[in-house]
């Protein structure tokens, strides 16, 4: 590469120094250290000319004057030669993608050998910067010249302290620069140019996750780290802004989603694509996801795609006396306008053994979660879950679970129920349909329930001869209801009965389950214990007896464990046959004629809701499973309410099952769920919760209006003009171009002002067939689909 900067001819001597000289304030000869004299000097590699500015902001400003006053004497020049005769201030300038490369040389020092120039670039991007206005980045360097005109030095010079530039709502790119009193060494990003000018960009910076939708997480204590960016270093040298990508990008925080904050994710690899000629990998979820967000200009998708990253379940799904985050695989992430966007779908997390919902063992086996701005879209989990009265020691069967995810809020549904050995009264259980299993979140755990409803199959028969025929085969029940708190455990059975078929006649039974305050000692636990009692005569007009089933709550074991089987007489005093009958323990009877019903109904289970259009949601659910129901209560959280909150929608009949809730609010998110009223006005407990998301929020409008051009011949440009709808509204337009061979080759060429309605396109080419696409963006970062217009030059 070769530079004639100057001659041997005394008067080019003479008019470089007068160029240098007398253009402005802003325009210095460089003058090196230990002289005071710029014509005559001795220079190396080595010297570095003293400072001439004290701050960044005073060194831009100067760089503003400099480029003013090219672009106002039109001083440019397509390349440097050997032979070419130039006056400082002098420039180069390209145009590509929309992104303005431009070099000012603004002075010179030089010996017989050597010289040194003082050369600045700027570069305008297709960007807007805070103060909406265009975003550019200003470079200065000294570059060393050879006598015979080449350049000694590699043409770089350095960005002017740290630059932001704003990819989106969620997405900051940091550049380092060098600041003028800074004396440390960093790797800056710089700008190279050649004998034809502009060459390439070498990015040296970050990726910051906005600290707005994003929190850093502590990797020991999964607690948020206040204050601390989430961010990653990048580095990568490219021939045009509109060309950056830059892959195997590594994240060292751990982080959570602010709408989501108990989900913590790892990238442990992403590719930052700002190049709108390709994508960063093309396969189902993410061509799904183009498809619907940029079907008209696929390859003009912007953000972070995240090639590898690690997702840490909340903490009810830590392992068995575990601190540590449940991990699971993620097979799609990404980051742009829209926000955060991802997939989990993983098998085999949490085993039986390991799984535990507050002393229940629980499985996780199966698990999908969609993550769709920023929000849970859906979320599937399923399993195996043991209930507490089963026997640890002699094998469980548990019951099969799906559970569903939205938002915060979980729910749970059996719709298998295999024959359960309860251990408690060693019988086996029958469950119907009617029995529902609930897991609720409480203080970081899960917290499970059950209501049970079926049939109770054992055998209990009498030692003694004179009752060995009387067995009870079958009990019909209703409400088993099982806790982690008290009552732990509880049997509605009011109107069940249960024959029992003696040797002569039919006698009845009738069970009563209770909690029962024992005062013996040893393993029994006071309010933990249940006897399941039958009373009944053995023939008419002889003395009742009783048959007792007892158990106990093992705390330690979490689980109900049997103790006994008792047959004893209602009066242990009486003289009779029943007087020898009573075995291991003695039970006495309840004071009374029973146990007072302070126990709340079963909640029903809330089934669908469904959106039957913009302006109506259809909730269904089924009956609870307690015959003593009068009513419903429908409740309403919206979104923007807190978790605690809940509308009282509907008071409605026992019969009614479904219940149509009227919208008058734009919530995004709605979320029921139903309580049973009692003949005791006794409620039950919330339902599950079921959310939906109604699409009351409208895809952004595209605000352009008369979308037009206008082709100067003459002037050899292409105007286009536009009018912009509820300006107040938008906070910038994208304009891109396609050279018309398809919608594959389309550029971003300007980030426009939301005011400006006007764009001049110079960097075309004679018989040429161009199409044109504006979007709007708006304030919140909602971009819209794309305005057309096909132009021929």
């Amino acid at each position: 590469m070769k530079i004639a900067l100057y001659k041997y001819s005394l008067l080019f001597y003479l008019l470089i120094l007068i160029g240098s000289i007398n253009v402005n304030a802003a325009l210095h000869i460089i003058k090196c250290e230990g002289t005071t004299d710029p014509k005559l000097v001795k220079l190396s590699n080595n010297i570095k000319p003293a400072a001439i500015y004290q701050d960044d902001n005073s060194l831009r400003d100067s760089i503003k004057m400099v480029f003013e006053k090219l672009h106002t004497e039109n001083n440019w020049v397509n390349n440097i030669t050997e032979t070419a005769t130039l006056a400082y201030p002098f420039g180069m300038q390209k145009t590509d993608g929309g992104t303005t490369y431009e070099i000012a040389f603004n002075s010179i020092v030089f010996n017989s050998k050597i010289a040194i120039a003082r050369v600045f670039a700027r570069c305008i991007l297709p960007e807007l910067a805070s103060d909406g206005k265009e975003k550019i980045l200003y470079f200065e360097g000294m570059v060393n010249i050879s006598r015979t005109g080449g350049i000694i030095s590699d043409g770089k010079l350095i960005l002017i302290g740290n630059e932001q530039i704003n990819i989106n709502n969620y997405l900051t790119l940091s550049l380092n620069g060098k600041r003028q009193n800074e004396n440390a060494t960093r790797d800056y990003t710089f700008f190279k140019f050649n004998c034809s000018g502009f060459e390439l960009l070498g990015i040296r910076g970050s990726i910051i996750l906005s600290d707005s939708k994003f929190i850093s997480v502590d990797r020991e204590t999964f607690e948020p780290i206040l204050n601390e960016k989430i961010s990653a270093p990048v580095s990568e040298n490219v021939t045009s802004w509109n060309s950056l990508f830059i892959s195997d990008i590594s994240f060292n925080s751990l982080f959570s989603v602010k709408e989501i904050p108990h989900y913590i994710f790892s990238i442990k690899k992403a590719t930052l694509d700002l190049d709108d000629l390709r994508n960063p990998v093309s396969n189902k979820e993410f061509d799904d996801y183009i498809k619907n967000e940029e079907p008209l200009l696929p390859n003009t998708w912007r953000g972070l795609y995240i090639n590898q990253i690690e997702t840490s379940l909340p903490e009810w799904f830590n392992g068995k006396e575990s601190n540590k985050r449940t991990k699971v695989k993620t097979i799609f992430g990404l980051i742009d306008d829209n926000g955060f966007n991802s997939k989990i779908t993983d098998k085999n997390i949490l085993n039986i053994n390991n799984g535990d919902a507050s002393g229940w063992p629980f499985s996780v086996d199966t698990l999908s979660i969609k993550i769709e701005k920023n929000q849970i879209e859906y979320g599937f989990f399923a399993g195996k879950i043991i209930l507490p009265i089963e026997n640890k020691r002699n094998g469980q069967s548990g019951l099969d679970y799906t559970g569903k995810i939205e938002d915060s809020s979980y729910s749970v549904f059996c719709d298998k129920f295999p024959p359960i050995h309860a251990a408690l009264w060693k019988a086996s259980l029958v469950l119907n349909k009617a029995s529902i299993i609930e897991l609720n979140l409480k203080n970081g755990k899960f917290i499970p329930y059950a209501n049970l409803s079926g049939e109770l199959k054992f055998n209990v028969s009498a030692t003694n001869e004179a009752f060995k025929n009387w067995d009870i085969k079958a009990l019909k029940f209703e409400e088993l209801i099982l806790n982690t708190e008290k009552p732990y455990l509880y049997l509605k059975t009011h109107a069940a009965e249960t024959k029992v078929d003696t040797k002569d006649t039919q006698s009845f039974l009738t069970p009563l389950l209770y909690n029962y305050k024992s005062d013996l000692k040893g393993e029994l636990i006071p309010d933990k214990i249940a006897a399941l009692s039958f009373l009944g005569n053995v023939q008419p007009g002889q003395e009742k007896i009783r048959i007792v089933v007892t158990g106990y709550y093992d705390s330690l074991e979490q689980q109900w464990i049997n103790r006994s089987i008792a047959i004893q007489s209602k009066d242990s005093s009486q003289q009779g046959p029943g007087k020898n009958l009573v075995k291991e323990v003695t039970v006495k009877e309840p004071s009374g004629s029973g146990i007072t019903d302070t126990i709340p109904p079963a909640p029903p289970r809330l089934l669908s809701v469904t959106a039957i259009n913009k302006k109506n949601n259809r909730v269904e659910w089924i009956k609870s499973v307690s015959k003593e129901v009068q009513k419903y209560i429908v409740y309403k959280m919206e979104s923007d309410d807190t978790v605690q909150v809940c509308h009282e929608l509907a008071v409605l009949d026992f019969k009614d099952t479904v219940y149509i809730d009227k919208l008058n609010k734009n919530n995004s998110i709605n979320t029921y769920a139903i309580k049973a009223i009692d003949d005791r006005s006794l409620k039950s407990k919330f339902s599950n919760p079921v959310s939906i998301k109604n699409k009351t929020d409208k895809p952004v409008k595209n605000s352009v209006t008369n979308f037009s051009s206008f082709v100067s011949d003459e002037g050899k440009y292409i105007e286009l003009t536009w009018g912009v709808n509820n300006i107040k509204d938008i906070k910038c337009l994208y304009l891109f171009r396609s050279d018309g061979s398809g919608k594959f080759n389309v550029k971003r060429i300007a980030c426009l002002n939301a005011a400006q309605k006007l764009y001049d396109d110079q960097d075309i080419q004679p018989n040429s067939y161009y199409v044109y696409y504006l979007k709007t963006v708006t304030k919140d970062g909602g971009i819209s689909k794309a305005e057309k217009l096909e132009v021929s030059y």
